[in-house]
């Protein structure tokens, strides 16, 4: 069993490696300008999220499962490329529309409400 020393050397790395910059950030900050705070924060969220489950597997033995099942990171990878693939498809094609195009959301749908911006209090 691991000490609370190893688990909090562990976060601490995992935060480290959340706040540098890279395409996350770009990523967060370009719907941030975009569209603003509120698609910012959503986009923050599913990043987090994102990276809590990596931390997650990676602390409870997904190495552990590649190592036993000789072919799971190759299936891994082959799917995580046939998924660029079809993104790169759906931009590409004619008339496609890139993931990260800015677009209007209907005013009822949950993401397009803007119930999670904060309401004034006058």
């Amino acid at each position: 069993m691991h000490g609370t020393g190893s688990i909090y050397g562990f976060l601490m790395v995992g935060g480290m490696l959340a706040v540098t910059p890279g395409p996350n950030m770009v990523y967060v900050m370009s719907r941030s300008i975009a569209q603003g705070r509120t698609a910012g924060l959503i986009s923050l969220a599913g990043v987090m999220l994102g990276y809590l489950f990596y931390m997650f597997a990676a602390a409870f033995g997904i190495t552990a499962l590649f190592l036993s099942v000789p072919y799971a990171a190759s299936a891994l990878g082959a799917v995580g490329a046939a998924y660029l693939f079809y993104l790169a498809w759906q931009a590409v094609k004619p008339g496609g529309r890139s993931p990260l195009e800015v677009r209007e959301l209907p005013r009822g749908s949950p993401a397009g409400s803007s119930r999670w911006a904060p309401r004034p209090v006058c």
